[in-house]
Order: C-alpha cells, then sequence, then structure tokens
C-alpha cells in the first residue's frame, strides 16, 4: 500500500473484504490479510507521529487472533483505521520529507539487506549527512532503526502462530538466529521464546 495512509488502508479493506466474499478466502488467509494492513497502519503513524510502540502493536495482533467472526473482523479493523486517521489527521509532521521518506523506505524493505548508503541515496543525500540527520530527528541511529522495524515485523509473526522462531528470524533480515535473539530481546524487553509463550 503507497504511503500507507490510513483513508488507502480503508479503500484496501473494503476491496479486500469484497474479495474474501465473493471468492469464499479461508480464515488463515483473511486474517493475514487484515494483519498486514494494521502493520502497514502502525507504520505510517510511525512515519509521521515519531512514536514506535511496539506494545500497542502486539495487542492489536493478538486481539485479532481472537475475533471469531467475518463480521466482527470487519468491524474491528473499521474502527482501528477510524482510530489511525484521527491520530495521523491532527498530529504534526515530526520529520524533514527527507526523513519521512527514508522511513517509509526502511520499513518497506527492512526484511531485505539495506545500507545506510543505499537509504541516504533514495533520498539524495551525501550518506554522513543523512546519518547525522537521521540521528538528530529520529533520536536513534539508522542500523538502531533498521533493528527495531525487523523487530515489530517479527513480532508479527511470532503472534501469528504460524512460523518457527527460525523462520521469523529468516524473514525478517536476521541471517543468525543468535543475533536476531539478542536484538530482539534488546527491543521487546524479553526473548523471542518468552515473547512467544506470553501471547
Amino acid at each position: 500500500m503507497d504511503n500507507r495512509h490510513p483513508v488507502q488502508a480503508g479503500e484496501l479493506l473494503q476491496r479486500f473484504i469484497r474479495k474474501s466474499h465473493g471468492e469464499r478466502l479461508s480464515p488463515k488467509i483473511i486474517l493475514a490479510g487484515c494483519t498486514g494492513i494494521m502493520y502497514d497502519l502502525m507504520n505510517y503513524i510511525v512515519s509521521v507521529t515519531g512514536e514506535d510502540n511496539i506494545s500497542r502493536t502486539e495487542e492489536m495482533i493478538v486481539r485479532l487472533m481472537k475475533i471469531q467472526t467475518a463480521l466482527e473482523l470487519e468491524e474491528y479493523m473499521k474502527e482501528h483505521i477510524e482510530q489511525f486517521y484521527e491520530i495521523t489527521g491532527s498530529s504534526p509532521r515530526k520529520y524533514s520529507p527527507s526523513i519521512e521518506k527514508s522511513i517509509l523506505y526502511i520499513e518497506e524493505n527492512c526484511t531485505e539487506k539495506i545500507s545506510l548508503e543505499q537509504v541516504a541515496g533514495k533520498v539524495f543525500l551525501n550518506k554522513n549527512y543523512f546519518s547525522e540527520l537521521f540521528k538528530k530527528e529520529v533520536g536513534m541511529n539508522y542500523n538502531d532503526y533498521l533493528n527495531e522495524a525487523r523487530i515489530r515485523k517479527a513480532c508479527a509473526y511470532i503472534a501469528s502462530g504460524e512460523y518457527s522462531l527460525s523462520q521469523v528470524a529468516q524473514m525478517t533480515g536476521f541471517s543468525d538466529q543468535n543475533y536476531f535473539a539478542k536484538i530482539f530481546k534488546k527491543v521487546v524487553g524479553e526473548t523471542p521464546m518468552g515473547y512467544r509463550k506470553r501471547l
């Protein structure tokens, strides 16, 4: 979803719901699609407001997993899209256009091997200047932000219950599972296994 604006999310949700009704998609596919929309919305809030709340993302995903009917799921998604619209509609943009664009790029490509130099090039800035500007505006360096973006996505994968922890590590850009566990604990405050058991 380009730019992941709440209005676009609403339109995407309506199309997805119509498609799911027409094609009788399985509950797992429907849930995966809705989880993806929610993840995009959370990333949009991060890019606009600077708020990065993993616990909030976790809470929403856990609630999604407990929904039993298609109607309940549709109402839940509509309610949260409206809330996201209110948040982003009333919040001033925290970042300069270059940094906002770089954050969106990181969020979209965080599972790939993306370097500081590569992202700086996407916003036409010298990598040293970009590094300084990013840290000044975001409050953390590029690598820390990239790792947090990956861990947010890892939390969603773990909450889905569909993947092993080694699969989650690979899917979120970590080739070393021990390093993944180390970064996960640094960001979330507990190990991936502890996080999974708590859900």
